[in-house]
């Protein structure tokens, strides 16, 4: 009986990379296909997938599902959820004692799975790449500074990110273009930064990535996206 399965679905840079250390670990996983806001309990046929591994303990990895969470409890397995989200009605932001936040999914995975940085390197991973990509998740391109991760670092872990999203490259590539664009017409106003943009695809991300690489701190920023009628 293997020990445990894991649950998630790649539809981020963080969840993609999960998985692709998973895989080189051999650990049995079942990699759903949601979007954003992927729930157990919307996956067909999910507890009897579960069942087809015959472990004692599942880990779901953000995709909080409350219904097929007790089923699997009630067929006496382990459920043990990796997450650092708050959701409507569902705070798994904070530790249950003590009330800290907790640390990113994919910081959770390698301290609950105990991989080691040798471990990656042998499994032609690079281990500062890997940590830089859930300190990211976790707090951003702050978090990168606080963690003595150099500009030079910084944009080798945004790069690796960007190299693991699930999405059409191309397109996400004209997404950056249009913050950059957007970025470089910016004005300035009692310390904020205001940027107008007419794209009409959402370049909020990417446009907060170019401010702080840009100014290498917090700076309140205000987007207009005429085409989409957003106000951030």
């Amino acid at each position: 009986m293997k020990s445990f399965v894991l649950i998630l679905s790649a539809n981020d840079a963080e969840a993609v990379l999960i998985s692709r250390i998973a895989s080189a670990a051999g650990i049995p996983m079942i990699v759903c296909d949601q979007p954003h806001g992927a729930s157990l309990d919307r996956e067909p046929r999910i507890v009897k997938r579960i069942q087809a591994f015959h472990a004692r303990t599942v880990v779901v990895i953000e995709m909080p599902g409350l219904k097929n969470e007790a089923r699997l409890r009630q067929m006496g397995m382990r459920v043990h959820i990796i997450d650092h989200h708050t959701y409507p009605g569902l705070d798994q932001s904070r530790q249950a004692k003590s009330g800290r936040f907790l640390p990113s999914s994919l910081e959770q995975f390698l301290a609950f799975t105990k991989i080691t940085d040798a471990q990656l390197r042998a499994w032609r991973f690079d281990p500062r790449l890997v940590h830089g990509i859930g300190i990211e998740d976790r707090d951003f391109l702050w978090g990168l500074k606080r963690e003595r991760y150099r500009p030079a670092e910084i944009r080798r872990v945004y790069a690796y990110h960007d190299r693991l999203l699930p999405v059409d490259h191309a397109a996400f590539r004209r997404q950056m273009k249009q913050a950059r664009r957007a970025f470089a017409t910016r004005r300035e106003w009692r310390g904020m930064i205001i940027v107008r943009s007419r794209a009409t695809r959402r370049i909020r991300l990417a446009l907060s990535r170019a401010v702080g690489l840009a100014f290498g701190r917090p700076t309140p920023l205000i987007l207009i996206e005429s085409a989409r009628r957003y106000l951030y």
